[in-house]
């Protein structure tokens, strides 16, 4: 993920709007080391959402695995069925047309579209990705004690 990426359309966009409409209270967002996470601009624009951008110490990879276990295979799983089953749901709606030509109009959607079913396919997995495997995760890591 590029600087402008991250700017424009995480911070700008996602995280502006999940936080001016799902919490009004401070929050912390930790994040890696990757250069554009943790630049100034980013620190600010997280600031001036009421985020304190947090990024977490190098080498934290034995630690921090079971986060990616815990929280982030969940996650990852129920994004997979959720794209798979998008998928053959618009397959399913075409299926008036030969196979060729609905796997065609597939891969020829619009970039636009294809960005807004990946967000909306993005939402609906964390969605399915309960507090309690969040909460057992970082107690797992040993950054949390539940």
């Amino acid at each position: 993920m590029d600087g402008d990426v991250w700017q424009r359309h995480f911070i700008g966009g996602l995280w502006s709007g999940y936080v001016n409409s799902e919490f009004r209270e401070p929050m912390t967002l930790y994040v890696d080391n990757f250069k554009s996470h943790t630049a100034s601009a980013s620190v600010e624009a997280f600031a001036d959402l009421g985020t304190e951008l947090v990024p977490l110490p190098a080498n934290t990879t034995a630690v921090l695995q079971p986060l990616n276990v815990g929280i982030m295979g969940p996650f990852e799983q129920r994004l997979r069925a959720t794209s798979l089953s998008a998928e053959l749901s618009f397959l399913r709606e075409r299926s008036h047309l030969h196979l060729r030509d609905r796997l065609f109009a597939l891969a020829q959607s619009p970039a636009d579209a294809k960005r807004r079913a990946i967000a909306e396919r993005v939402i609906l997995a964390w969605q399915g990705v309960s507090a309690g495997c969040i909460t057992q995760a970082w107690s797992q890591s040993g950054l949390l004690k539940a």
